[in-house]
Order: C-alpha cells, then structure tokens, then sequence
C-alpha cells in the first residue's frame, strides 16, 4: 500500500527517521517493511525500514529537513544518469562530436554524477492488487541539455517482495532518432544506527579499480582480499570502485553486519550492474555501497558504458536484503 503522508510523523522509534508531508510511503504486503520517496532533489528513497521475525532494521541515512533534501550535494540515495561517478573534465566524444557537461566537482575539475538529481519525476502506485505493490517512477528526459542532447525515458521502480528486502528495477530507454551513450548507478547511504568503524562487511572477491588524484582510473586494477570474508570496518577509508570477478554470472553482493543489532544488510545487483563504489564518509555515521553499470570516467573510457539505438533499452536490477545470520 503507498499513501501521502499527512503531517510529520516518526518512524519506529529505533530509527528516529522523520517523514515530510510531501512523502510517499510504500509499504509491504504484510505492513511490516516501508520506505518513503520523496521528489524533491530528483527523486529518492529517505527512508527504508526492513524487518525479519522480531528484528527491524532501519537502513539508510536520512536528511532532517526539506531543505537538506533540496539541496543534497552529497547526492544521498540519488540514481544516476547518463552516468554514475566521475567524467575527468566533464568532457567526452562521441559518434564523432565533442561535449562539454559543467563541472560540478570543483577541487577535482571533474564532471559528478550526471544530472537526473535535477529533473522531477512522475511516480504512480502499481500492483495494488497484487501481493507486491509497487512505487514505479519516471524522468522523462528531453534531450535539450547541449552536453548531453540524447532524449531517454529512464524508469526506477522500487518494490518490497518481502517485508526484508528492496528490489530496484532501473531501466533507460532511447526515445531519441540517434544512438546514446548511457550509464546509471544507485548512491545509497546506509546507516545501522552506529559508527561504521563498529561494522563487519563482507566483499566478493573483486578487483579494485587504482585511480589518480583526481579520482580518474589509471586503467589499471589490482586484486583486493581486504573483505573476503567477515572483517570489522575498524578505521579503513574507502572511495573506490571494485569489479566483481564474478560480474557477468550471478547476482554478487557487498554485506555490513552490525554485532549490536545481530543483523545487517546484503546490497546485492544483477550483471548489468557490473561496479560497485563503496565510500565511507569522514563522519564514519554512514557507508556508501553504490551499483553502477560502468566504470568511473565511462563516457571517455568505454568501460562498461551502454550505447543503445533509438527505441532499445538497457535494464538492470539491484536491491537491500536484511540479513539476520552472519
């Protein structure tokens, strides 16, 4: 079931997660999973709240204010269009023509993470008869930006099979007359309600994508067996990418695990969704875990990246499980 909020309210009161008037709530068949999805500052998930047997486990970070909301230069539970992370100097070539995106990450001179954070999406409750209602979302994209004049539908649909896990299904479509480059990602932060120096993770086995100082690959990748198997966060900094080995076969997964709660999540994503970026941000409160379908700086290095023909489509799926066993 999904409704609009009608004044203020408090989640369950282990997660002190505030939902806005302007929210919309979806809810498991079974009432005992809910997120909200608000569309200001493009559309994203500010809530999420999983639950298996007794346990409940609110996941994400959440922002205290609308204006906080708005603004999200952090780019919080975003999805990502026409590419996730970075583009080196905001530029790129394609089919023979040269574009320009702004810069948008200053000390970097780099392009960040696309533009869908400014468009407004439709959204619309499906499924309501079916025992896995549905928030479907869409931006539907012009293609009036010079640096990036490709129109594309890209839909996110966002639904709770179960009362612990989130299933995303993120889909783009060329509606444009010429081919379009195209990549996409996810960029939740989690929070479990502790430090992540308190949290164990587990990685699969992966590569980990060596950059410069401007956070662009160098094209080379190293193997990383930090997380194989469970290890506490402690004081590790990450901003990196990492290539499942397993990417292209099965669903593969990056897990955190709180001891306190005796619980934790899975963010699992299917082999479209061939990176994952996993950030811990200086005030160690929360952990990005991001899927992307391509590499860092795609639009210039092909790695990854989609082109797709006027009316194809690209699909991907990714999602949250609660786990409740290490």
């Amino acid at each position: 079931m999904m409704y609009k909020s009608k004044k203020k309210r408090k989640a369950n009161t282990n997660t002190m997660t505030t939902i806005f008037d302007s929210a919309l709530v979806l809810k498991s068949a079974d009432g005992k999973a809910e997120l909200s999805f608000y569309k200001e500052g493009g559309g994203f998930l500010n809530h999420l709240e999983l639950s298996a047997g007794e346990k409940k486990l609110s996941v994400l970070a959440s922002f205290s204010s609308l204006e906080d909301i708005k603004n999200n230069y952090p780019f919080r539970c975003t999805n990502l269009f026409p590419f996730p992370n970075r583009l080196r100097d905001g530029k790129y070539s394609f089919e023979g023509k040269e574009y320009q995106f702004p810069i948008n990450e200053k000390h970097n001179q780099n392009n960040l993470h696309g533009f869908l954070k400014e468009l407004v999406p439709s959204a619309q409750l499906k499924g309501t008869d079916s025992n896995q209602p549905t928030l479907h979302t869409r931006y539907s994209y012009d293609g009036a930006r010079e640096y990036y004049p490709f129109p594309a539908e890209v839909d996110v649909d966002y639904s709770l099979p179960s009362s612990s896990e989130l299933l995303v299904t993120f889909s783009v479509k060329n509606t444009g007359k010429t081919s379009m480059p195209v990549g996409v990602g996810w960029h939740p932060y989690f929070d479990l309600g502790l430090n992540i120096d308190e949290l164990d993770m587990l990685f699969p086995e992966c590569e980990r994508v060596l950059i410069d100082e401007r956070m662009i690959p160098t094209g080379k990748t190293a193997a990383y067996a930090n997380f194989n198997k469970w290890t506490r966060i402690g004081d590790t900094r990450l901003d990196d990418c990492f290539i499942p080995a397993k990417g292209g076969v099965d669903d593969v997964a990056v897990s955190v695990w709180s001891e306190k709660h005796a619980a934790g999540i899975e963010v699992w994503q299917d082999k479209n969704f061939g990176f994952i970026q996993v950030y811990t941000p200086p005030d160690r409160q929360s952990i990005a875990i991001e899927p992307m379908s391509c590499n860092i700086n795609a639009f210039q290095s092909k790695d990854g990246l989609s082109v797709l023909s006027p009316g194809e489509s690209f699909s991907g799926k990714f999602g949250v499980r609660m786990l409740t066993t290490k």
